[in-house]
């Protein structure tokens, strides 16, 4: 698409304004990917990708729309960049001295599947918690007993994986 905009960041710092030195800044327009750039500890520019009007472009970003920054880090942690992003609009240029990075929170409540399947000897499970609660896992067989307890704990929200070892 000829319809796009860039965000230049200077710098990105972590919560405990520990300074990022690489990984990869991702931009979304709602849950769509619209542009990715590798981050280097030097300024980028980070493309957002704008809506031409074919069904190749819909889903990217349309004037007024705030797209999300995220960051992607070399031990695989998925972080929001905090910063006030302007709404977007075709040709724009916007410019960051620094954004913030921080955990990404989910919106709802995620049990995901088990991985890689329950026939093996250890099983994933992933949760999301949109708040700080406490949480109770149990597993149970088809007869309803008790086989396990994944999850006793007061957790914060956010993402987790789980383990059930057989």
């Amino acid at each position: 698409t000829s319809e796009k905009a860039f965000y230049f960041i200077k710098d990105i710092y972590l919560k405990d304004y520990e300074k990022v030195e690489s990984g990869w800044v991702m931009s979304y327009c709602g849950d769509m990917l619209s542009g990715v750039r590798q981050w280097e500890n030097s300024q980028i520019d980070v493309p957002v990708m704008g809506s031409g009007g074919s069904d190749l472009t819909a889903g990217y970003c349309e004037d007024g729309d705030i797209p999300t920054l995220k960051l992607l880090t070399d031990s695989g942690e998925f972080l929001k960049l905090e910063g006030d992003l302007p709404a977007w609009h075709s040709n724009g240029i916007f410019m960051f001295e620094n954004l913030q990075a921080s955990d990404i929170v989910p919106e709802v409540f995620t049990l995901g599947k088990a991985y890689p399947n329950p026939f093996n000897p250890s099983t994933n499970v992933d949760i999301a918690l949109p708040v700080d609660m406490e949480v109770i896992i149990q597993v149970f067989d088809l007869n309803g007993r008790e086989v396990a307890i994944l999850a006793n704990d007061y957790m914060v929200a956010g993402y987790h994986s789980l383990v059930l070892n057989a």
